[in-house]
């Protein structure tokens, strides 16, 4: 734990700890990424997990209570048994019911997480991400209702806060090791056509050892009620390894004139 901490924390700052670190083998930076994801990743997706249990047992105490009004899926569309739109509101999350076309994703603004949900698909928005549709097109073959969906919300329970964390791990290590990838063949183009004094293992290794500001930007969009700039977020994901790299390769340079 204390050389998990040092990495983490000269990962910032210390170009004198890049230097050494490429004296480690590559297994060692990969298992220092791993473990710094999983860390985080726990972290995170504990507090989404709780976040999804709580919007689902509202949602199973409203489908118990018939807050919710009894529906139907067959063959692709939605039947619900309403005149009018239902409307949902718990401060932070709304969840809407329409079959009028009276509501659209706007009426979902301002909310931590809201459900808008019409005959044809429900759309789902949350604070940091983009909006997404689920059509019930693509789901012809099935066929519930909201006593089946009760049912499933009342089982799963306290399971889905393990299901999302587990997605949450998963998810999220492979998205630091396919970008860690792309960082480190991105410099390693640079490298051939600068012939610069470092090779691809070496390359590979600095940028995971250098990834900690990239980890907690991760876990920090989860929860950030708007979506960042596209160019903070790929400074995060690709543009302080860049840095790091960069500066570290000026350093072998000097260091090879002045043996010279």
């Amino acid at each position: 734990m204390k050389k998990l901490l040092y990495r983490f924390t000269h990962g910032f700052y210390d170009m004198e700890y890049y230097r050494k670190a490429l004296e480690d083998p590559l297994r060692s930076a990969f298992g220092y990424l791993v473990i710094l994801s999983v860390v985080f990743g726990i972290i995170t997706g504990t507090l989404m997990g709780l976040q999804s249990h709580s919007e689902f047992t509202l949602l199973a105490d409203a489908l118990d209570s018939g807050e919710i009004p009894y529906f139907n899926l067959t063959g692709g569309h939605l039947e619900i048994d309403i005149d009018e739109p239902v409307v949902i509101d718990q401060q932070y999350q709304i969840f809407i019911i329409d079959t009028t076309d009276s509501y659209s994703l706007n009426d979902l603004a301002g909310y931590d997480i809201g459900y808008l949900v019409t005959p044809e698909r429900v759309i789902v928005s949350s604070r940091g991400t983009d909006p997404r549709a689920i059509n019930f097109s693509d789901f012809e073959s099935v066929s519930f209702d909201s006593r089946d969906l009760s049912t499933l919300l009342n089982t799963l329970d306290i399971a889905i806060i393990f299901v999302v964390l587990l997605f949450t791990l998963i998810a999220g290590l492979i998205s630091l090791l396919f970008s860690t990838f792309i960082a480190a063949v991105a410099f390693n183009v640079i490298r051939i056509i600068a012939r610069l004094p470092m090779h691809f293992p070496d390359i590979y290794k600095i940028v995971l050892f250098s990834y900690a500001p990239a980890v907690l930007w991760q876990q920090v969009t989860h929860f950030i009620p708007w979506a960042p700039p596209v160019i903070i977020h790929y400074f995060f994901v690709y543009g302080f390894s860049m840095i790091i790299l960069s500066k570290l390769t000026a350093r072998l340079l000097k260091e090879n004139r002045e043996q010279e």
